[in-house]
């Protein structure tokens, strides 16, 4: 089996002759963060490799300066009651809820429970999306230098309690790091069991292809039990209860900003993506480096 290969728009794949799929996110100027496209032909390339009885193995980047930096800023929020230029729409809970089910809880699963090993090569970003589907990876293998982050949270998703984060990173740093939007090392990541190992940047391809060639050294029926006890083990944990996860999903949907507090999407609205983001960094990077001073006014 020669190498075949399949190019698309944001999203190009391949195997090798050693039955090693690669999917590589191919929106460098964009970081790889998600947009409708993308989330289409990522999906495709996948199903691809899920039919292919050659392929042992998947793994997932991302070209450019960036693994993946979570969805597209500029087009997301409609579900959380904001439309893409910012202004209320106020969905109804019927439709929170076909997409909490359908798409978010869908695409969360996804990963988790992909019948072929797959394996996370993350480098530069990883942010929102992005760290959703290193963790859901059986197996994560990062650059020393990568920034692991959950900024995404300050947009108002307070987690942190979640099973599958803390069995990552424990719970007191699961919960730091969800209500601060905080972020981490590459190196650090493997510290805390996030990560699988953590290498120099310019090793970061040729030690995920070394581990994947372990992998595949293993039967094809072995390597299928292994996935169907791992996603028993998910069930028993409910930690692939996608009710409950779109249950949760949907009631994020429904916060409310009050006038005193900082919202990305207002700010989205009146000075766009770019300010927006930059302003609420802004205003937690003042609350870190705030002095003792400070806090006692």
């Amino acid at each position: 089996m020669g190498t075949k290969r399949w190019d698309g728009e944001t999203v190009d794949s391949w195997v090798d002759e050693h039955g090693i799929g690669t999917v590589m996110l191919n929106r460098p100027e964009k970081l790889n963060a998600f947009n409708p496209k993308m989330t289409e032909e990522f999906r495709f390339h996948m199903e691809r490799f899920r039919s292919d009885d050659a392929v042992k193995a998947v793994i997932i980047g991302g070209k450019g300066r960036a693994f993946c930096a979570g969805h597209d800023v500029g087009t997301g929020g409609g579900v959380t009651g904001l439309t893409a230029d910012g202004k209320s729409s106020d969905p109804p809970q019927r439709q929170r809820l076909r997409e909490s089910f359908d798409v978010v809880g869908e695409r969360t699963n996804y990963i988790l429970l992909f019948p072929k090993v797959t394996i996370a090569m993350v480098h530069g970003y990883c942010i929102g999306a992005g760290t959703g589907i290193a963790m859901a990876c059986d197996l994560t293998v990062v650059a020393d230098n990568a920034v692991i982050s959950w900024e995404a949270n300050r947009h108002g998703r307070a987690t942190g309690s979640d099973l599958w984060v803390m069995l990552h990173l424990g719970p007191k740093k699961a919960r730091e790091l969800a209500l601060t939007g905080g972020r981490i090392a590459g190196s650090e990541a493997e510290a805390l069991g996030w990560a699988s190992r953590s290498v120099p940047e310019e090793d970061l391809m040729a030690e995920t292809m070394r581990l994947a060639r372990q992998v595949v050294l293993q039967p094809r029926d072995g390597l299928a039990l292994g996935k169907a006890v791992r996603q028993l083990e998910f069930e028993r944990l409910g930690i692939a209860n996608r009710a409950a996860f779109a249950l949760e999903n949907t009631l994020f949907t429904n916060i409310r900003f009050e006038d005193d507090e900082p919202s990305f999407f207002r700010d989205r609205q009146d000075f766009g993506p770019r300010e927006a983001m930059h302003r609420l960094k802004q205003r937690y990077d003042d609350a870190r480096n705030a002095q003792p001073a400070d806090l006692d006014e």
